[in-house]
């Protein structure tokens, strides 16, 4: 395997793909079938552990690249990838979750996002260049990471008895949440859907 890509901010990246199956695993564990006396401290304590850790890798990834020159086509790549397959692993723990039922469809809205960024980087790298996360992406994971963020705040303390939010509040927020990162996740794709042909313009002309 090529050094350069087992570099910090790569790992960084990383992180990411594991840390959508521990929160999805996390979340589908949470129903009063498992656990009917409560749900336990330290699920949200970890869920919360993930979050911090997972907005932290994502802002300071590019940044130790660009710091050190240690930037690669394989990091651009797969900085969007593991953004988005968290989100989406986040959302479908909530849709599986017997205590928040989110609907499965904002799932499904993220998967079908992905699928046709995915298509339009195939595009892009045949014709030579490396479709990145541009500022639509990074505003779209800013804009979900205050969403969820939100969410899972009150959940943390909810769950460790700080402040007594409800269950039925936590729902609104997880529905919420959910609904944002769905709507982001469908303005991203019109973006990169506006950015594909000037990219591949910029390229031919340079070329």
């Amino acid at each position: 395997m090529n050094p350069r890509l087992l570099n910090l901010p790569n790992l960084m990246t990383f992180f990411r793909f594991p840390a959508g199956l521990v929160v999805l695993w996390l979340f589908v564990r949470m129903s009063p079938e498992n656990y009917p006396d409560g749900y336990p401290v330290w699920s949200a304590i970890a869920i919360a552990i993930i979050g911090v850790l997972t907005f932290l890798t994502d802002f300071y990834d590019g940044r130790v690249a660009r710091r050190y020159g240690i930037v690669t086509d394989a990091g651009k790549m797969l900085d969007p990838i593991a953004d988005s397959l968290f989100f989406t692993l986040l959302l479908m723990g909530l849709a599986l979750s017997g205590r928040f039922e989110v609907s499965i469809w904002f799932t499904v809205i993220m998967l079908y996002r992905e699928a046709g960024v995915q298509t339009m980087r195939r595009i892009a790298a045949l014709k030579g260049v490396v479709l990145m996360a541009g500022w639509a992406g990074k505003l779209k994971m800013a804009l979900q990471g205050a969403a969820m963020g939100v969410f899972g705040f009150a959940l943390f303390v909810n769950d460790l008895r700080l402040v007594a939010v409800g269950e039925p509040a936590l729902i609104v927020l997880a529905w919420l949440g959910s609904a944002v990162a769905a709507l982001c996740g469908l303005l991203s794709l019109g973006a990169y859907l506006w950015q594909l042909p000037e990219m591949m313009r910029e390229q031919k002309e340079q070329s």
